[in-house]
């Protein structure tokens, strides 16, 4: 089951950033990729520490159900952004 989630949090790794540099400009690309690499490390921290105490109180499927939950609603995001964008390719700049 960890190799799956492995292979597929690679494959949602790879698609992000194809996303973000076909979404944004060079400059807010790399100010988005950054951002985003900081999120992740911070995420993997707070969600193993979570992980840790759900399988304290819970079983252990129920991690693997929330980490699915997770992965979906961020497929659902990814399409509502990509199907939301402005036709024509135009790109969006950070504040």
């Amino acid at each position: 089951m960890q190799c799956v989630l492995s292979f597929v949090k690679l494959l949602n790794k790879a698609y992000i950033e194809r996303f973000i540099r076909d979404s944004f400009d060079s400059t807010d690309a790399a100010k988005t990729l950054s951002r985003s690499a900081s999120f992740a490390l911070v995420g993997g921290m707070a969600g193993g520490a979570l992980a840790g105490v759900l399988l304290d109180f819970v079983n252990a499927l129920w991690c693997f159900g929330a980490s699915a939950a997770l992965y979906f609603l961020s497929q659902v995001a990814i399409s509502i952004a990509v199907n939301s964008a402005p036709a024509g390719g135009a790109r969006s700049t950070l504040p």
